[in-house]
């Protein structure tokens, strides 16, 4: 009789630790912890329910479902397992049945920041922007130190193309969580988008402070270094991102644009061979390694290259540069696709 009213008790104290190892990230240990309660006492819900979000954070969607929807069997009205089911169907990228997840999580508890935030996270994922600015300003009511809700409404407010605003909020992201890299990242493509270039450049060098091995980061500064005419500098953090990540084709072919910036064709042209290799359909590396070859004096290679920029683009405007080009080294142009 002893034993048997003190396994609750035993029961609280492992879904304790296991939420304690939640916390911390170590969902491989909280799962263990939240197995221990589970078995204790079969009927845990809140056990259940964060054992699934534990699942979810190690990548396990299905698993996650799976205990989640036994929570919300043992207790239909627990918040936490709608909203766990919702963060599962998001990340398998299902947004309809997460955001009706994430409906019914708000409509047992109102007040909850974490559900207005995912649910937005939804919406703008949907190009529902409207819709997840606002979830996101509910998120900041309800939470005004919610660094995260800024971060979101930031790059909802950019992709809107609404720079100004999605700037203001990177930085009050940054101002409640100093070492946020991805809102210096997002404020920097906002400044590049702007063509703030110096600002841009000290936001990703800030990012790369931060997370020294982002090959993205060094990218995204070459790239303001290359509108800048640094050509050395662009070089170099294009260097670092195929150092990196070898199979950057995006690296290799700005990188080969650098180069042909700077004249050196021979290195521009080797760039671009490696950009084809890894994205064979790459219409605009394919204009540019003929502007390349061209340059070099290579014409049928040059001839070659526009020739299937031309078969591959759908862009009208490269169609129209391959074709010009075509024409200056007197060659045929071939007849558009009826």
């Amino acid at each position: 009789m002893v034993g048997t009213q003190t396994l609750p008790d035993d029961a609280t104290a492992f879904f304790d630790q296991g939420k304690a190892y939640f916390d911390k990230g170590d969902y491989e240990q909280a799962v263990a912890e939240f197995d221990r309660a589970i078995q204790l006492k079969s009927d845990f819900a809140e056990a259940h329910s964060y054992r699934g979000r534990s699942l979810n954070g190690k990548g396990d969607n299905e698993g996650a479902l799976a205990a989640c929807s036994t929570a919300i069997r043992l207790k239909p009205n627990l918040a936490e397992a709608y909203y766990c089911r919702g963060n599962a169907y998001r990340d398998e990228e299902d947004y309809e049945k997460a955001i009706a997840e994430y409906d019914k999580a708000i409509q047992l508890k109102p007040d909850d920041a974490w559900s207005h935030l995912n649910r937005g996270m939804a919406y703008s994922i949907m190009g529902d922007l409207d819709i997840a600015i606002a979830e996101f300003d509910k998120a900041i009511e309800l939470k005004p130190d919610f660094a995260g809700a800024y971060l979101e409404r930031g790059i909802a407010r950019r992709q809107a193309g609404d720079y100004e605003k999605a700037i203001a909020d990177y930085g009050k992201a940054i101002e409640l969580q100093s070492d946020m890299t991805e809102a210096y990242f997002d404020r920097g493509n906002a400044y590049f988008a702007q063509g703030n270039y110096d600002k841009s450049i000290a936001d990703f060098s800030m990012a790369i402070k931060l997370q020294p091995n982002d090959p993205t980061a060094y990218y995204a500064r070459g790239l303001n270094y290359g509108q800048k005419g640094d050509w050395d500098l662009a070089i170099a953090d294009f260097d670092k991102a195929i150092q990196l990540k070898p199979d950057y084709a995006a690296a290799y072919y700005y990188r080969g644009n650098t180069y042909f910036s700077k004249g050196d064709y021979s290195r521009a042209v080797a760039d671009y061979d490696q950009a084809i290799q890894l994205k064979p359909d790459d219409a605009e590396a394919h204009l540019y390694r003929g502007y390349a070859h061209a340059a070099r004096g290579d014409r049928a290679s040059a001839i070659a290259d526009l020739g299937k920029c031309i078969e591959l683009t759908s862009n009208p405007d490269q169609r129209k540069l391959a074709e010009q080009a075509l024409r200056e080294l007197g060659a045929d142009v071939p007849l558009p696709l009826q």
